[in-house]
């Protein structure tokens, strides 16, 4: 009685690999936000207001910013120490360089 050769496994394509590092970088980056809403204990790091989580853009939703910018420095960009939770106000303001964190 010969045994039959056992199948080789598919190969994983391209698309799939792309959608496994997607999730696993949208798990990191869930990760990250939930620490710093913590560490910050739901204030914006600079007006000092209650922020809320939402999806629309209303003034007081929080949003996490990076203090060194993920293109400049990629190895920071899930390093708590790297980032602040500002509101949308304070956010946009920042961006624009009209305003700096007070240290």
């Amino acid at each position: 009685m010969l045994s039959q050769p056992r199948p080789q496994p598919k190969p994983s394509t391209r698309l799939t690999q792309a959608l496994a590092r997607r999730a696993v970088r949208a798990a990191k980056l869930r990760t990250f936000q939930m620490l710093v809403w913590a560490r910050d204990r739901g204030r914006c790091r600079v007006c000092h207001r209650v922020v809320r989580r939402t999806t629309g853009l209303h003034p007081l939703r929080g949003e996490v910013h990076h203090l060194l910018t993920r293109g400049a420095h990629p190895e920071l960009r899930y390093d708590v120490a790297n980032g602040v939770l500002v509101c949308l106000s304070c956010h946009l303001k920042l961006q624009r360089h009209e305003i700096a964190l007070p240290q």
